[in-house]
């Protein structure tokens, strides 16, 4: 039996977006589903919050512990953290101040994978955007996942980035992902090796100096990713292509600021209509008459203070007048 788990945050709390996440989570599952050698895959990408996500870890877990598992890989696109001793997914809750618990720990993560006692295991990390504030030791980070490849019995890992450097991304995929992607498509063979897949990636990130990307292999490099007929691989480069032409007509659709300001200001006039308006209500107060009624007799042998309330009320009866004057105005616009 063989099982997958694919991990796709693209939403954080407190970290940058990173929308291509989604996209490279969504593709590498649908590459998976084209092969029938994968039993149950586990998609998480909608909900990729740290309680959520363990707790759907956890029941997959449970569910095949007791399977004779031949192989189990897991691929994660999203934010990335190593500490120096520690590898973390970072979750979309993600909090600096409570790292263990707003995120999945590699360590926890084997201790889930060993209960399943897979012949092969598969770690599949694009940590987008995780190089400089996060993977500062190269050394350190390549000891940590030579030390970590003693949990399995087989295992390739394949990260994005191995030091201070960024796994970059643009608005479509993860560039690690689409090299990836292309290798499948590319390769002159329907059954694709892991090996094959390593050998492509390396050499299409030979000449970069700003991303090189990790791997880690005790394995034969003679086991099988997937097969995948000619037929698929076209499938497979559509949909590619697909990905990219939606999101550059999302990206078209997109309007800049001054556009937006041009757009909202159709909902307001113009200075010539509003000095046009201002005009009007100067010549139309202007051209007011009172009459008698709109006056108060006064009787000046009267105290003080019922003077006062009486200019009060005179003083009240004449804005209204001219508030009824503009607002009748307004209601012509």
């Amino acid at each position: 039996m063989n099982i997958a788990i694919v991990i796709g945050t693209s939403q954080y709390e407190t970290l940058q977006q990173l929308p291509s996440c989604k996209k490279d989570a969504t593709i590498f599952y649908n590459i998976l589903t084209k092969s029938s050698k994968y039993d149950d895959i586990l998609l998480l990408m909608e909900n990729t919050t740290s309680l959520y996500i363990k707790e759907k870890i956890i029941d997959f877990i449970q569910k095949y512990k007791n399977s004779n598992i031949e192989e189990f890989i897991i691929y994660f696109s999203g934010h990335g953290s190593f500490d120096g001793k520690e590898f973390y997914y970072l979750c979309s809750d993600y909090n600096s101040t409570k790292i263990k618990q707003t995120s999945l720990e590699n360590k926890e993560l084997d201790n889930y994978i060993r209960l399943l006692n897979p012949t092969l295991t598969v770690k599949v990390v694009d940590s987008c955007e995780s190089g400089v504030h996060y993977i500062k030791d190269t050394n350190n980070f390549n000891d940590y996942l030579q030390k970590n490849q003693q949990n399995f019995n087989n295992c390739y890992f394949l990260y994005s980035s191995q030091n201070n450097q960024s796994s970059y991304a643009d608005s479509n995929l993860s560039f690690f992902t689409k090299v990836l992607i292309e290798s499948i498509i590319n390769l002159k063979t329907e059954n694709i090796r892991y090996k094959d897949i390593i050998d492509y990636i390396s050499d299409s990130f030979s000449n970069d100096q700003e991303q090189k990307p990790l791997f880690i292999a005790q394995a034969e490099f003679t086991e099988k990713f997937i097969h995948i007929t000619f037929n698929q691989k076209e499938k497979l480069k559509q949909e590619l292509e697909e990905v990219i032409i939606k999101t550059e007509v999302i990206k078209n659709n997109e309007k800049s600021l001054l556009e937006l300001v041009q757009n909202d200001s159709k909902n307001y006039l113009d200075k010539d209509k509003i000095i046009l308006i201002l005009n009007e209500i100067k010549n139309k107060i202007n051209d007011f008459q009172f009459n008698n009624d709109d006056f108060i007799n006064i009787d000046f042998l009267t105290n003080s203070k019922i003077l006062f309330e009486n200019l009060k009320i005179y003083i009240y009866v004449k804005l209204h007048k001219i508030l009824h004057i503009y607002n009748s105005i307004i209601l012509k616009l």
